[in-house]
């Protein structure tokens, strides 16, 4: 470490190392950085100093290890496993929401366990670090049930907290303080929802975070069941904490919808159904939020052939290709040229269960205690 504090020129700008060295660096140097000096610590756990995004590969097997592959080189391959730091069976664990390096995940004592999560925790995975959530004012039965909600992550700027966001399935919000670890109840958001007779909530998308407001794309269908599901999105203020409506394009035959954050821009994401084959996709579409709310088609892509089947992009690249898991296949397609890279085999992706991307960073869940 000596060696590497004479190594540093003295005319070097700050802003230099912080801003265009340190984060190129491999992440595991980058944590062992935090000693050279108490400016260096306190600067490399904030969120300024990220990395790459990254993908959770949490194993099914027993006991259970996850690994991680960055999304912008796959070629790089998956790290070595480690275990999880809590106690927790992958069947059992959802993983609701992330930001700044922090996931929020969610664990049920059991595989049904009436469809509960008997605790929340805020996970680094890149530091291993965990706090789990106070229940503190959280006695409504169903504040923990796990469908029909939502939950989205911020942070606050004003009063330097980090805060999650619940939405429960009678549409309540409650909102976790790490800085206080409580939670409180703040206005329901039903007159957002405009809700029309015999519908009710079904699923809530993964949030994607822009300027201060968090997105969810939020599904409902009919009382009967037998109509295909509508969707709205929804948009919470952090700075007023009230929800909204916001409008979407309009579709024939959707299948699933989910946001994604691509440029600085909320982008949705549909796919539609083969109507002759209904384990196939027929086709994606990528739709881009325009400052007005007016929403412009950037990409639809038609699979290599009809009975092709794929899940959700998992990350928009920045070269424009799409990180997708494909019949069980991590699978680099570029959307212009349908022209795809395949990387790890079938056989190695059923012992898997897909998690959620994060940003490297060292931000800690505990540190405000």
């Amino acid at each position: 470490m000596a060696e590497l504090r004479r190594s540093i020129s003295p005319e070097l700008p700050p802003e230099v190392l912080f801003y265009h060295i340190l984060p190129r660096l491999p992440h595991k140097s980058v944590v062992r950085f935090r000693c050279v000096c108490k400016q260096w610590q306190s600067f490399l756990k904030t969120p300024t100093a990220n990395g790459h995004p990254r993908l959770l590969v949490i194993s099914k097997t027993t006991p259970c290890t996850f690994r991680t592959i960055d999304c912008e080189a796959l070629r790089d391959g998956l790290t070595a496993a480690r275990s999880l730091p809590f106690e927790a069976e992958p069947q059992n664990m959802s993983i609701v929401a992330s930001l700044d390096g922090l996931v929020c995940v969610g664990i049920k004592k059991t595989r049904y366990e009436y469809e509960k999560y008997s605790d929340l925790i805020l996970w680094n995975p890149s530091t291993g670090e965990y706090k789990t959530l106070s229940r503190a004012n959280t006695d409504n039965d169903e504040f923990y049930v796990c469908a029909g909600g939502a939950f989205g992550l911020y942070y606050t700027s004003s009063n330097d907290d980090y805060q999650l966001v619940r939405v429960t399935y009678y549409h309540d919000v409650y909102i976790y303080s790490l800085k206080s670890d409580s939670w409180r109840k703040v206005d329901s958001i039903q007159d957002a929802f405009l809700y029309i007779p015999n519908r009710f909530p079904y699923s809530w998308r993964w949030s994607v975070l822009l300027n201060k407001k968090l997105y969810f794309v939020n599904q409902t269908v009919e009382g009967n069941l037998s109509t295909p599901p509508s969707y709205s999105i929804m948009r919470f203020d952090s700075k007023t904490e009230k929800f909204s409506k916001t409008e979407g394009p309009t579709f024939t035959n959707p299948r699933t919808w989910w946001l994604n954050l691509w440029f600085g821009c909320i982008h949705l994401c549909v796919t539609h159904s083969n109507p002759y084959f209904r384990d196939s996709c027929q086709e994606f579409e990528m739709w881009r939020m325009d400052g007005g709310g007016e929403w412009t088609k950037v990409v639809t892509y038609y699979p290599l052939s009809r009975l092709d089947r794929f899940d959700q992009p998992l990350h928009v690249m920045k070269n424009g290709n799409w990180l997708m898991l494909k019949e069980g296949w991590f699978c680099n397609v570029d959307v212009k040229t349908r022209s795809e890279e395949r990387y790890y085999s079938t056989y190695f992706c059923k012992d898997i269960l897909l998690g959620r991307k994060y940003i490297e960073t060292l931000v800690s869940p505990n540190q405000y205690t």
